[in-house]
């Protein structure tokens, strides 16, 4: 903990030495300048409006996508037909640019909600394909015990399933919340819907406030952080 502290301390060290060097806040705003602008934006109630307004949209796309991720992966694993018929979709998921998600979205569904799929588009690949591959290379002779004891479904989750599974599982959803709050505020970004952080974020580039943007930026990296290691936790002590 200590030996992180420091890094961390010596990051700041050179951010603030770059922002004295370059001696300008619009292009380099420093630390002091950027925790001055969080302690201002904590003063105003539209603050909170804004990151509770992001952080609902976001976690539920984050859960839509791993619910749809289990359940097709599920499936993927079951009947060989449906994982193949997965296969395009997939595949066109993980390709298409967020940028023509959410240009497409706000033609059919305006530009309240958009964050909300584009983390259910976005994150649904990241955790159905590791998914589906650690449920494709699952032990067989274990398979073929649980059978051989009839144990009923729970039991082969819980027991046979889910160890094996456990690390995948927890390693896709830290990418899929990295990645969904990436693009889940990239969207509110284009899309600017009102009282979000995206909103927020586009409000303090219009008006060069580089140090309100690096402010936003901060509070963006704790909650997801924090959203990330409560998860993971949660995840640990079920199993």
């Amino acid at each position: 903990m200590k030996k992180k502290m420091v890094i961390i301390f010596i990051w700041l060290l050179i951010w603030q030495g770059l922002s004295m060097l370059v001696s300008n806040d619009i292009l380099l705003a420093g630390p002091y300048e950027t925790i001055k602008a969080l302690i201002s934006l904590c003063g105003d109630r539209l603050f909170y409006f804004a990151i509770i307004n992001t952080q609902i949209r976001i976690i539920a796309g984050i859960l839509s996508a791993f619910i749809f991720a289990v359940s097709f992966a599920a499936l993927s694993y079951k009947i060989r037909l449906f994982r193949e018929f997965m296969a395009p979709l997939v595949s066109v998921l993980k390709s298409i640019p967020v940028a023509s998600f959410v240009i497409i979205l706000l033609i059919w569904a305006g530009n309240k909600n958009v964050s909300l799929f584009i983390c259910l588009m976005v994150g649904f690949p990241l955790i159905y394909i590791p998914l589906l591959g650690a449920l494709l290379n699952l032990n067989k002779g274990l398979k073929e015990l649980a059978d051989l004891y009839k144990m009923s479904l729970l039991k082969k989750i819980r027991f046979m399933i889910w160890p094996q599974i456990k690390e995948t599982v927890i390693s896709s959803l830290k990418l899929a919340i990295g990645m969904g709050f990436k693009s889940g505020i990239a969207a509110e970004l284009i899309g600017q819907p009102l009282n979000t952080i995206g909103n927020g974020l586009y409000r303090a580039k219009v008006s060069l406030e580089t140090d309100r943007l690096f402010a936003w930026t901060l509070v963006i990296v704790l909650i997801s952080y924090l959203l990330e290691k409560f998860v993971i936790y949660i995840l640990r002590k079920l199993s």
